[in-house]
């Protein structure tokens, strides 16, 4: 939830209509909602400068190089130059898979097919 957060996904429940409607998935996501709450994080500088610990003066600049680095390291096959919308779509499809596994064993495909590496 950290990491769509500081992907300009500021609201809960846009993070959960991305991942998937189903109540299943709301609850899935919850604990990852309520830590984000506690530490007070709701927006992408918030994440920023508390989860990050880029506390103080040099914070801006700190602040730029966590962007450069979901924007240019995390999941460098989805190329976003200013947009980090397709990223957030990626990791939302990742999730999804991921509960569904948990939810419902069946759905978990075979995790050695080269497709899934």
């Amino acid at each position: 939830m950290v990491v769509m957060k500081a992907m300009r996904m500021e609201s809960d429940q846009e993070v959960v209509q991305i991942v998937g409607r189903d109540p299943r998935y709301a609850a899935l996501l919850m604990p990852s909602m309520e830590d984000c709450a506690k530490e007070s994080i709701y927006t992408q500088e918030e994440t920023k400068v508390k989860r990050f610990g880029f506390a103080g003066a040099s914070s801006e600049k700190d602040g730029a190089r966590v962007i450069t680095l979901l924007q240019d390291a995390f999941l460098a096959n989805v190329r976003s130059e200013n947009n980090l919308r397709p990223k957030c779509i990626y990791v939302a499809v990742m999730l999804r898979c991921i509960m569904d596994a948990t939810l419902n064993k069946d759905a978990m495909d075979d995790k050695d097919y080269v497709g899934n590496k």
